[in-house]
């Protein structure tokens, strides 16, 4: 067990707390997805109020799997993911913009889902995606092709957003890289 200063969910403490490593499931609001739970999340908990703070896991690895479950998904994308995938891609509303040969304006329009993408442009980003960010192996190979048939034959525009589980636990190892979120 450890001392470290915490906040409840008001924002509020002025003691320091005991608290205790724990692993549990925690919804991944810090990505700007509201679909996504990472199991296995180690969190501090105190040992007196029971309040959490997560200790997330490498942030940078695990975006490569949250953008792959985004791609394979046949319905449409949010203005969530699509912001996700911007920037995952550590781009500007203006260079997203010039990759898929559109405007900020309209980038900002599908971010902030007053304005849905076509089909087609869907699929433009899904592949931009494929090709700009997701890691080059070999269980990916396939993965261009398959999505234009998904989106050919089973996409479809009305379906929810499905929720990403994602185990955590191998997202501590890969460079060490932890961070305790702040709110």
């Amino acid at each position: 067990m450890s001392q470290k200063a915490t906040t409840n969910s008001e924002g509020t403490h002025n003691h320091a707390h005991r608290t205790r490593r724990v692993r549990r499931d925690w919804l991944y609001k810090e990505s700007g997805l509201l679909n996504v739970t990472l199991t296995n999340c180690i969190v501090l908990q105190c040992v007196s109020c029971s309040a959490v703070t997560p200790v997330l896991p490498d942030i940078h690895a695990i975006k490569f799997p949250i953008a792959e479950a985004l791609v394979r998904q046949s319905g449409r994308l949010n203005g969530a993911a699509l912001r996700f995938f911007r920037k995952s891609l550590e781009m500007t509303s203006d260079e997203f913009a010039t990759l898929l040969s559109t405007t900020r304006v309209e980038v900002s329009r599908w971010e902030n889902d007053r304005v849905r993408m076509s089909g087609r442009r869907e699929l433009q980003v899904r592949l931009e995606v494929i090709e700009k960010l997701l890691p080059r192996v070999s269980h990916l190979a396939s993965l261009r092709e398959e999505i234009v048939a998904n989106m050919t034959r089973d996409y479809s525009p009305t379906a929810s957003v499905e929720p990403i589980v994602i185990d955590a636990t191998p997202f501590y190892a890969v460079t060490g890289k932890a961070a305790i979120a702040t709110y």
